[in-house]
Formats: C-alpha cells, structure tokens, sequence
C-alpha cells in the first residue's frame, strides 16, 4: 500500500481510536483493547504522528503493587512531549505481584507489536525500537520479562524495581535501574545487586536519587528538582539507548546534581 494511501487510512480511523484528543499538551492517546494479562491500556503518542513519515521509540509504561496505568501518566506524556516518543501505559490484571506484572509486560510488548501491524492503527509502520518500563513490581517484571526476550527488546527502564530474578544473564537490552536514596521498600541495595546480575557486557547504569522515596513515583506532579531529574535521566537514557545519542550519553555520564550514586558502563 502506498504510504499517501495509508495516511488517508489513518487520517478515517485516528478520530475513531483518540478518546479526548490532546493530553493537554502534545501528546495525544487512545485507549487500546485489554487482553492476556492487561487489564487496561492507554497509548500516547505525538498529535503530529498521522502528519509526518518518521519512525518512532516505545516503550510499556507500568506502576506496581495496587497501582494502576494513571499512576504513571505524569511520566508518560513527559516522554511524548519532549521526547517524541509512544508510550503504552498498562494496568495488570494481577497488580498484587511481579508474576502478574511480568504478564501484563509480556501483554504489552504484544501491543506494540500489534499496533505496528495493524492498519486501522495510527502507529502502523511507525515504531521501530521496543522498550520496557516499569516501576516497583512493575521494575522487576520489566528486569525478568527482558531475561526472557532478550533481543526483541532494546532498552529497559526499572524504576525502584521490587524483587527481580537473580538469573538476568540473557538480558541483552541496554538498561538503567533508577532508585530513590529513601526507598526503604525497594532499597537502593536491592538495585545495586541488581545491576551486578545484569551481563558485564551490556550497556547498563544504577543511579541513586537523592532524596526520593518510593511512593514518589506515582502520581507524581514532576514539579522537584528530583522529579525533573529522574525525568531528564529516564529521556536521556531513551535517546542513548534507542537513538544512539552521543550528547545522551555524555549526559547519562555527568547527570543532575541529584543523582548521588552513578556506576555505569556506557
């Protein structure tokens, strides 16, 4: 199919699929079919999408223990806006546990795919680099689920990741643990440990956020200067991982202030 045609396509559907239009910035969503171990999901993306030809980054998105997808929505449109990124938040079936949250990461790693073939989707033909995120439960399903896929996904994010598998020996991904300095839930500990399960040869990094507890990650109005760290570091490790940044990685190696703990090997 012609790429004009497929635009004409999308152009018919988009109005079908967007529910509210903007987030009220730059990023647009819409609200995808639950299936396997998600119970819910919204999918943001950049409003100026159906208009342009260019590929784009994505990522699963999810919370942890109790938490649904809106708990982290303050990061989700963050990384459309000013990342140019889609993002596909997901709430578990199961979000009493990181086997539940390994499913619904599973699930969505299957949605992205599935949006990519799909048609009547606006992100048809338009990803083409896969990550996973996810925080506390959801940090540790992302670790486990990327040991499983090993080099379908490229980048991983675990924020404040709860109770990871030891065996990460056949994680692949470029991957960054982010954690808070007060986080006596999934202390800064459990992470470094973490990092030191993943391979030596892969790009990885633990920083610790100065500061920052663990039920900071959600909800979160991303208005401290920790906040905007974690956020700046998150991007930046995107753009490293995913698009190759030379100027990313020199941020990733000399990041904000806040971050008092970071050992790398970018």
């Amino acid at each position: 199919m012609k790429r004009n045609t497929i635009k004409q396509l999308v152009s018919l559907v988009l109005p079908l699929l967007v529910l509210g239009g903007c987030g009220g910035g730059s990023e647009c969503y819409y609200d995808a079919e639950p299936s396997g171990g998600i119970s819910s999901a919204r999918v943001f993306y950049p409003c100026d999408l159906p208009d342009n030809s260019q590929s784009y980054r994505a990522t699963t998105l999810s919370g942890g223990f109790t938490n649904n997808q809106q708990n982290m929505y303050w990061l989700a449109q963050y990384l459309v806006e000013q990342g140019n990124m889609v993002v596909f938040t997901v709430s578990a079936v199961d979000n009493l546990s990181v086997p539940g949250y390994e499913s619904a990461q599973r699930s969505g790693y299957d949605l992205m795919q599935t949006a990519n073939m799909d048609p009547a989707n606006p992100l048809y033909l338009r990803l083409e680099k896969y990550a996973l995120m996810g925080y506390s439960m959801g940090g540790g399903a992302v670790l486990n689920v990327g040991n499983e896929l090993a080099d379908a996904i490229d980048a991983i994010v675990a924020l404040a990741p709860y109770s990871p598998n030891e065996n990460l020996a056949n994680v692949t991904a470029d991957t960054l643990l982010l954690v808070g300095q007060n986080d006596i839930v999934a202390p800064p500990g459990f992470s470094a440990g973490a990092y030191d399960n993943l391979p030596a040869g892969i790009s990885k990094a633990y920083m610790q956020l100065a500061n920052f507890d663990h039920l900071k990650w959600m909800n979160n109005t991303g208005s401290s200067n920790n906040s905007k760290a974690a956020r700046q570091v998150i991007l930046d490790w995107f753009d490293y991982a995913l698009s190759g940044s030379g100027s990313a990685q020199q941020a990733l190696l000399n990041p904000p202030q806040e971050i008092i703990t970071n050992q790398n090997n970018l």
